[in-house]
């Protein structure tokens, strides 16, 4: 194995190309899966009809690794020729494949791939239809914002997770209504990619379903629905958001902090101010980012009264333990 991939090597490096793509071609057919992958990307690095038809050819191999490896291939090649060939493998018997090459096409932003990409929502495996929904967010057509909704009531968390980025990554606001009843979503992460996708969208209509989703029993959720009430700019969701820096889970505390600033509520301060002392030093860094935005005065005398305190405390503190190291 070893000894054939060092061989097309060196005649690569010799620039023997005809010879290269013949051992290539031979090595694209091997049992090992190693050696097909290495021929199949070295193939795409050519600029060559011959490595093309080459790759063509084996994306209409029986064997399903010889096809993967071909599109391995393909992907590398800078050549509009390989369009009709990825979108026909769309259609392939394998799903890995079905997959990945709709991501391929959406990294390359194919239009032409919409019909099939839409398609591929109604396949029967759910990894297809997660890749060919961030494919379409790639594409970013309308006409796809249809289809993704219809993604939302998908029977697997995961698709419908993926449906929520994307349309909120489209701006999609017709989303909306159904993205606030996912905020009930059994899959508690489907819940919190809804938060994530009402934040970017920015409704004051989710605003209510939002307060209720601080207090979802799944912290990341509680999470994801202070980031996005801040990013509304909801002064309604002040007082939540200040119950909000007591949660147990200091990401959440941070994000509430965070939203709090956002808002720009100075009847937030004194709370904030409490948490400068928190346990964890993220949630402490955040609070004294707030104040800076959202204090005055006021703030700057509590502040150094806080630390007059500590520095008596501390200065406490040195004198007992010179007590007690006296004593040894």
């Amino acid at each position: 194995m070893e000894m054939l991939i060092a061989k097309i090597q060196k005649l690569l490096l010799a620039k023997q190309r005809d010879k290269a793509l013949e051992l290539l071609a031979k090595a694209l057919e091997s049992e090992i899966p190693r050696i097909r992958i290495f021929a199949a990307e070295e193939l795409g690095k050519m600029d060559s009809d011959i490595a093309l038809n080459l790759l063509f050819k084996a994306l209409e191999n029986p064997e399903r690794d010889i096809r993967l490896a071909a599109v391995t291939g393909l992907q590398k090649l800078d050549n509009p020729k390989i369009i009709p060939l990825l979108i026909k493998a769309l259609d392939d018997e394998d799903s890995e494949i079905r997959w990945r090459v709709a991501m391929i096409l959406g990294k390359l932003r194919i239009s032409k791939a919409l019909p099939k990409l839409i398609q591929l929502l109604k396949d029967d495996e759910p990894l297809v239809k997660e890749n060919a929904i961030i494919a379409l967010g790639y594409l970013k057509e309308e006409e796809s914002i249809p289809y993704l909704l219809e993604a939302l009531k998908d029977n697997v968390g995961s698709v419908r997770g993926s449906a929520c980025d994307v349309l909120a990554n489209l701006n999609a606001k017709i989303a909306i209504p159904q993205l606030i009843i996912l905020l009930k979503d059994e899959d508690r992460g489907v819940r919190r990619r809804a938060t994530d996708a009402l934040g970017k969208l920015q409704s004051e209509d989710a605003i209510e379903a939002l307060l209720e989703a601080l207090k979802d029993k799944y912290r990341l959720v509680r999470e994801g629905a202070a980031e996005a009430l801040g990013n509304i700019g909801s002064k309604e969701a002040v007082p939540h958001l200040i119950e909000a820096l007591k949660d147990e889970y200091s990401w959440v505390r941070i994000s509430a902090i965070e939203a709090l600033s956002k808002i720009g509520s100075v009847k937030a301060i004194d709370h904030i101010l409490e948490l400068i002392t928190d346990n964890n030093d993220k949630v402490q860094q955040m609070a004294f980012q707030s104040l800076a935005n959202l204090g005055d005065h006021t703030t700057s005398e509590k502040l150094k009264t806080i630390q007059e305190r500590l520095a008596t405390l501390q200065a406490m503190i040195v004198e007992v333990i010179n007590q007690l190291e006296a004593k040894i």
